[in-house]
């Protein structure tokens, strides 16, 4: 009935749900019971998606990413739920005892449910991604060749909870039902962490593993291209041909990494090592002793 309720946001099943586990004194089981469910069914969601052949690129990637976006979208919604949930728990009480029902979760150290959903999502989607990508070649190539677009999907998805109406005014009745007056507080939930990572950093934290494939990659593109241009067996300094080839691949990472300011600022300082390895190898084309440098008659040579 409690889930029942959750699924069709019915204010009144949601009440009377409570009620009765309160009563029967299995309000703290089920609520938890709730959140970790309500957390599996935001990463698998209903029914199991349709991925077509992955040798047939196009429409294999095209299934990837738009299941993808199902999951933050099932991720959302998941939030919604548990979000409206502590927020019943904080404003109903017991109509004989006139205890609040968040008090009751208090009692063992559970009063944090939003809290203690994102940590069990996270963790999921972290699992799920990782095992997704090790079982598949393909998914893993995606994901690290295509990390910026995945990483668009996410932001989309963090925004998207920043722009829910602001749960503080839950959390501040929340610290109202506290004797501790130091437990009220101002804070956001999206701001908040354990002082070790924040919400925002959880999630995040899910995607590291492709952010560094992808920086991996993107750096040999770099310096591949610098090496190309600057080719020792040949001695030539790069031609202006060598230096637009260089800029072009530059303007395409940072372009391409413009989807996140963190992660253009990462591909940014890849460029500046770029840039100090190609001033490194044209040092190395040019005469800095030997006949090359004392010759005083004829053309200049390629070193020179």
């Amino acid at each position: 009935m409690l889930e029942r309720g959750i699924d069709t946001q019915n204010q009144s099943l949601f009440v009377v749900s409570l009620q009765v586990f309160f009563n029967l004194q299995l309000l703290q089981p089920q609520v938890l019971q709730v959140v970790q469910q309500v957390s599996v069914s935001g990463l698998k969601g209903p029914g199991k998606a349709s991925i077509p052949v992955a040798g047939n690129s196009a429409p294999f990637r095209a299934a990837l990413w738009t299941n993808t976006e199902r999951v933050t979208d099932n991720v959302y919604r998941a939030f919604c739920k548990i979000r409206h949930l502590e927020k019943v728990l904080v404003k109903k009480k017991d109509p004989v005892t006139h205890t609040y029902f968040m008090q009751e979760l208090r009692k063992n150290g559970h009063e944090d449910i939003l809290k203690a959903f994102w940590e069990s999502v996270t963790d999921m989607l972290s699992k799920e991604l990782t095992k997704a990508s090790n079982d598949s070649t393909f998914l893993k190539q995606a994901f690290e060749g295509e990390y910026p677009k995945l990483l668009s999907l996410f932001n989309d998805l963090w925004k998207r909870l920043m722009n829910l109406e602001s749960p503080q005014g839950t959390r501040a009745e929340a610290s109202s039902l506290s004797e501790d007056p130091q437990a009220d507080s101002e804070q956001s939930w999206c701001l908040t962490g354990d002082g070790h990572s924040s919400p925002e950093d959880m999630l995040w934290t899910t995607l590291k593993p492709f952010e560094n494939a992808y920086l991996s990659r993107s750096l040999s593109r770099l310096l591949d291209a610098v090496n190309i241009a600057t080719s020792t067996t040949t001695r030539d300094t790069p031609t202006r041909e060598d230096m637009d080839g260089i800029l072009r691949v530059i303007a395409s990472e940072l372009k391409v990494a413009s989807v996140d300011e963190k992660l253009c600022r990462t591909v940014a300082k890849n460029v500046v090592q770029t840039i100090h390895h190609l001033c490194s190898r044209c040092e190395h084309l040019v005469a800095m002793d030997g006949a090359d440098v004392t010759q005083v008659i004829g053309p200049p040579t390629a070193a020179q």
